[in-house]
């Protein structure tokens, strides 16, 4: 599994590599809620306090066209319910970091003036750490429990676009059908140093729900008339609800992200 997970890897950015067009490179924050059974059994809530993203858009031919992204962000949380009895010295504290290659393929199913919609697949590789800290009173000792989890995953993937003047609208959303992932089976397990055929677990769409929709604009600078830069402002909501062996692991990502884009080709009507 960890050889299939870096070959997957090594392909998508091969890919990418040859095939270079469009790029941004974006960061964001945002609010980030989340429920993970093995950590605690209540919701957390909290800051995502930073997030980087690059992005690769590649026109492969007039109906054909590719994207790229990798990123990774971190999130500082706590609990939304008071332990009040239990703890000392305030809530518990949770950090998470997060992290993301994306690939997708797409195809224009239609085409109405400026406005196009693509359907294509998706392939994702995706991973996320947890660390949680407890302070349990009247002996005021540390607990502290963490989480990680990474796989491979494919889906499908739909890109809506449009554009007016040198302005472009789009709304890009991803839903993960099927997936591969090395998920622990308890708090603190490791599954790339306690063997990695203990914790594979094949996710389906019954037990693993993912989406993600990017809403968002591109457009140029311009002050004093003098041409300075394209830049991109987008929001990015996540959602992951699953219950893989038996736990419920549940989460809602709001990022604000602004982007600067760059190595542009001058854009055509065949390339929307």
């Amino acid at each position: 599994m960890k050889k299939l997970l870096l070959l997957t890897i090594f392909l998508l950015l091969c890919t990418t590599i040859f095939c270079q067009t469009k790029h941004t490179f974006s960061f964001g924050s945002g609010t980030n809620h989340l429920y993970n059974g093995m950590l605690t059994p209540y919701n957390w809530s909290g800051f995502r306090i930073i997030g980087l993203t690059y992005g690769n858009e590649n026109q492969l031919n007039e109906d054909w066209k590719s994207f790229f992204n990798i990123g990774a962000g971190f999130s500082s949380l706590t609990l939304d319910y008071n332990f009040t009895n239990k703890l000392k010295n305030g809530q518990p504290f949770a950090k998470e970091i997060d992290f993301f290659i994306n690939k997708s393929y797409l195809r224009k199913v239609m085409q109405v003036v400026d406005f196009n919609i693509y359907v294509g697949g998706l392939i994702s590789a995706q991973g996320v750490y947890q660390a949680a800290e407890f302070i349990v009173a009247p002996a005021s000792d540390l607990y502290a429990v963490d989480f990680f989890q990474i796989g491979v995953s494919g889906g499908l993937f739909t890109s809506l676009q449009l554009k007016w003047k040198s302005i472009i609208i789009r709304n890009t959303t991803s839903y993960l059908l099927l997936g591969a992932l090395l998920y622990p089976n308890y708090t603190g397990d490791s599954p790339f140093y306690n063997g990695i055929k203990n914790y594979l677990t094949v996710a389906t769409i019954n037990k693993r729900n993912f989406m993600e929709n990017r809403l968002g604009i591109e457009f140029p600078l311009y002050i004093r008339g003098k041409f300075i830069n394209n830049f991109s402002l987008y929001h990015d909501f996540k959602y992951e609800h699953s219950t893989l062996k038996d736990n419920i692991f549940r989460r809602f990502d709001h990022t604000f992200n602004v982007g600067v884009i760059f190595k542009i080709e001058k854009p055509n009507k065949n390339s929307l």
